[in-house]
């Protein structure tokens, strides 16, 4: 403990500080206010809830549709679905931008990531119920009995997301 307190006096003397001034090191750590970028262990524990939450919400989602959890593509497709409600911007750059993102969270790469998408967002469409794909794609693509290219299925589902006032 002496070692300690001698250790800290030493590193006070270095920056300046001295027995005469020691009173301004005491007003100085008086004034210091912690910043509200410090982040609390609450407020992480508060973020991880809601991004299960979320991840969860997502997983309910894509189960209404219709894709089974066993298909790759269900895991990219909630990985790409978390990513771009988070950041929309990725929606922009799918091929440059949430392929290799996604690619890089599951290990593969991204021709993998696009061609899991494509079968799971077939299966759901031809699974899906007319109601279930009426609330999240246009009336257009149901009369047209196609299925939504993987950034219209992605953008539909963070949409609907955000309407639910998440």
């Amino acid at each position: 403990m002496k070692a300690r307190s001698i250790a800290m006096l030493r590193l006070l003397h270095e920056n300046g500080y001295n027995l005469e001034n020691l009173a301004d090191l005491m007003e100085d750590l008086n004034d210091f206010k912690f910043s509200e970028e410090i982040i609390t262990h609450n407020q992480v524990r508060e973020e991880a809830a809601k991004e299960k939450y979320l991840m969860n919400l997502i997983t309910k989602k894509l189960l209404e549709m219709g894709i089974p959890v066993h298909i790759a593509g269900f895991d990219y497709l909630r990985t790409a679905i978390f990513e771009v409600y988070n950041n929309p911007s990725l929606i922009h750059g799918i091929t440059t931008d949430l392929y290799p993102l996604v690619g890089s969270r599951h290990g593969k790469p991204s021709s993998a990531v696009e061609r899991g998408m494509n079968h799971a967002i077939e299966y759901a469409f031809k699974n899906m119920s007319s109601e279930t794909c009426e609330k999240y794609f246009a009336k257009a693509i149901i009369a047209r009995k196609k299925k939504a290219s993987n950034s219209v299925f992605i953008g539909s589902v963070v949409e609907n997301l955000r309407m639910e006032n998440l």
